[in-house]
Order: C-alpha cells, then structure tokens, then sequence
C-alpha cells in the first residue's frame, strides 16, 4: 500500500508539486500574517502602555490629524481636581521630508508640543525612549526630535538637518516607543510646527494632561467629562492599550475565519487530488 502511494505520487509529478506547492504557500503565508498582526499588537500595547495622564480632544474624535479644539481648553482643563499641568499638541503628516513627497496615509507624523508647558510637567505623554541627545527644553525653536525609523530612512544623525515642508529643523535627539510605526515620527516646538503645516492659530489637536496622581487616571477623566463632556471628551492614555487590544482582537478573529477558509479550500483540494489518483489507478486496485 505505502509503495503504490509513493509510486502514484511520482506518476503525476507536476500535479504532486503543485498540490504540495499550493498547500505549504497557504499555510505560510496564513502564518505570516498572524505572526504580523500578533508582532503590530505587541509593540503597540507597549508602547502605548507606557503613556500616563488624560487625553481631551473633540466628542467625535477620530483620526489626531484631522482633530481640532480651542486652546482655551489647556487653562480650563488646568483647573479641573488632579490635574497638575496641561501640554497642546498638534500632529499633521508632513507634506514633504528632505523634498520628497510623503503619503498623507503612511507618511511620518509632525508632532508639535508645547515645549514651555513641558518644562512645568514631568511627562508631555508621548511614551518615549531618548536613545541619543537630549529632550526639549523651554523655549526651544527651530530643533526637533526624530523617531529611530525616521532617522534610518532619511540617513540622519544628531546635530544635522533635515527639511520638513521646506523648513529646516536641526536635530537634538533620536527617541524609539519600541513600534516601528511610531517611530516614523518627527517632535518639534508647537509654534514650529504649526507654521509649517498652516495650522490655525489659537487652535490644537488635543491636549494631554499630567495629574497629581498618575494612578487615579480614569476618575480624572470621568470628572473631564462629568464637567465638560458636552463639548470635548476626555480618554485616560492607559486606556488606549486596551482599545487596540479590542481592535487587535477583531483582526485576529477575521485571520481566523480566513485561516478557516483556506483550511477548507485546502482541504478540498487534497481530497480532489486523492480522487483522481485513485481514479487512475482504479483498475490496479
């Protein structure tokens, strides 16, 4: 029996291959995809776990880039209990890095924070490592902070220029988050950046607040919004890691059902295989 098996295998080489060749694609490349989604979820929940304090921004909030409020709010939202200091920030794509055109969906982001406000708080709530340089100090123009990925692609290093929509920044310091994706980043002074992207003046993306308790993150919040909720809304930044965790979750479920689907096609394309192979050989049986 086993002969007969490995000798009709070798009868239909080219059919042999190509199931075998079929079969092994599909399972690689339905592990790669999981072991990628798994990978993008890893490095973003550290990253972002790492983040303390409380986001304000807009009730109906969606992508940062496209967000706008008052910067009024920094003052009131200074007022509210546990908040011991508010930092604007605004974060656009940069049109072009070093004259070459960047994508507005992938492209790097253009964080402005407001760098005197900084210096008052001990987090501005960008969750980063400094890996070369030095961290911004108060009344700091004209330098920025770039991300690792950043760095690599542009082929920059500490103390050189790079031009960001046709202004030129000098670069003070090199940060990683451990995501790839968030290290396609560049930090700069919130007036700098908001004289190269055209940003309204007296407005901001969002702003994150540093509170006298880091731990009571959550019931900050809830009083933001208790006080103001009918006109901006207010995020705990160690809540984020659980939203893309949900998110993350749903990917991982849509791989699964696509994973089960192949397995099926798969499945029958193996059974096809074996019928014909025991078609041919019907009267050997």
């Amino acid at each position: 029996m086993l002969k007969m098996s490995a000798l009709n295998l070798t009868r239909h080489k080219l059919r042999t291959i190509l199931s075998v060749l079929g079969i092994a694609l599909g399972v690689a490349s339905l592990i790669a995809l999981v072991s990628v989604v798994d990978g993008i979820r890893s490095e973003i929940s550290e990253a972002f776990s790492k983040a303390q304090g409380v986001r304000v921004g807009p009730i109906k909030a969606g992508d940062p880039i496209f967000n706008q409020i008052d910067d009024s709010w920094i003052e009131k939202i200074e007022k509210v209990q546990g908040v011991k200091v508010a930092v604007g920030n605004i974060i656009q794509v940069a049109r072009n890095i070093e004259g070459k055109a960047q994508s507005p969906f992938n492209g790097s982001r253009f964080l402005g924070l407001d760098v005197d406000r900084i210096a008052k708080a001990s987090s501005s709530g960008f969750s980063g490592e400094l890996l070369e340089g030095r961290d911004f100090k108060a009344g700091d123009r004209g330098v920025v902070l770039i991300g690792k990925k950043t760095k690599a692609d542009f082929g920059k290093f500490l103390g050189s220029n790079i031009n960001v929509n046709g202004k030129n920044f000098r670069i003070v310091g090199v940060f990683t988050t451990g995501s790839d994706l968030l290290d396609n980043s560049i930090l700069a002074p919130i007036d700098d950046v908001r004289d190269a992207t055209g940003f309204p003046k007296g407005k901001i993306s969002y702003l994150n607040a540093e509170l006298t308790n880091p731990g009571q993150d959550t019931q900050v919040a809830d009083r933001i919004n208790l006080i103001y909720g009918d006109k901006v809304r207010a995020r705990a930044l160690s809540d984020f890691s659980s939203q893309f965790g949900q998110l993350f979750d749903s990917i991982t479920s849509l791989v699964g059902i696509i994973a089960s689907i192949a397995s099926l096609v798969a499945a029958v394309g193996i059974i096809n295989t074996m019928l014909m192979g025991v078609l041919e050989r019907f009267r050997e049986i």
